[in-house]
């Protein structure tokens, strides 16, 4: 079996000690209410290191990545106990603190509409073994068989580069609807939001913040409605949309999408925050609404090195 690492394990160290210092991570773990108790073989931050470089690693064993970063030969079986005791909700809030954008807007323009940084959100169900651990939450998604459960995800990320900003796990059978409201309270600034037609609920978009420039564009049914109040000169309207007893304005675009530039041309039906007409023409953002798809190639390369990091 082929063991060699890809990252040399020094380089990783020292780049993981600059994202996540050992005081930075235990104060993460407190706050979750983990309490440190005699010192272990391999401490939590040893095991979360060895678990991020088992999986940036694509060959060898957990154990033999541990024993790579600490010199310690400790058997997967103990790895993987160690690891059920870590908290889901530290893993949260290491993700929390440590998701940023990235793209540049000269170096990666392709992640930017004008000034706003693309964002999109989508999901998965992944399998997890029927542990003692995942036993006592309650049942996942679908089932997922007798070995086995399905826990549904969410993720916001930056769809030119492919960065996630914002995860959320469904441990505890949350809906697709909870954990996608989770993520989107993510939403940096200056950015602008493609969401597909199953996130086309008033009530998940229409409470989003508008400050600081944060944006949607996003595809609804034909069957919501909304209060027409001004029709533009290319044709498309100025509306308002409602959830419950609240409002904010939207610009209504109706046209024809064609998913990578190939195959036929799907009609569509988009509300977006982004309510000047010449500043953003409805022709740009229907082109633009197409790049959405960005996500899905995200999640294809997740499962890729999930199922390779076993």
């Amino acid at each position: 079996m082929r063991n060699q690492t890809t990252v040399p394990a020094a380089t990783f160290k020292a780049l993981f000690a600059e994202v996540i210092s050992a005081p930075f991570f235990y104060a993460l773990l407190k706050r979750c209410g983990v309490r440190r108790r005699g010192p272990p073989v391999v401490t939590a931050w040893e095991l979360i290191q060895g678990l991020i470089f088992h999986v940036v690693a694509e060959a060898g064993t957990l154990a033999q990545h541990v024993k790579q970063l600490t010199g310690k030969n400790i058997p997967d079986g103990a790895l993987s106990q160690r690891r059920a005791l870590l908290p889901i909700a530290g893993f949260e809030a290491l993700l929390t603190t440590t998701l940023q954008p990235k793209a540049e807007r000269a170096r990666h323009p392709e992640a930017f509409y004008q000034d706003l940084r693309l964002c999109g959100v989508d999901g998965c169900l992944f399998s997890v073994s029927n542990t003692p651990q995942t036993k006592c939450a309650r049942r996942g998604v679908g089932g997922g068989g007798r070995r086995s459960r399905r826990w549904a995800s969410r993720c916001l990320l930056e769809l030119g580069l492919h960065n996630p900003l914002a995860a959320a796990l469904g441990s505890q059978g949350e809906s697709e609807i909870v954990l996608a409201k989770q993520v989107l309270a993510a939403q940096p600034a200056q950015s602008l939001l493609l969401l597909d037609r199953y996130y086309g609920v008033p009530q998940l978009f229409v409470p989003l913040p508008a400050t600081a420039a944060r944006h949607f564009l996003v595809r609804i049914k034909q069957n919501l409605r909304r209060r027409l109040l001004e029709v533009y000169p290319d044709g498309r309207a100025l509306v308002e949309l409602r959830a419950g007893q609240e409002t904010r304005l939207g610009r209504e675009l109706v046209g024809r999408v064609q998913r990578g530039g190939r195959g036929p041309a799907t009609g569509v039906r988009l509300w977006t925050s982004l309510l000047d007409w010449r500043r953003n023409p409805a022709a740009e953002l229907l082109a633009l609404y197409a790049q959405r798809w960005e996500q899905e190639i995200f999640y294809k390369e997740l499962r890729v090195i999930t199922s390779a990091s076993g």
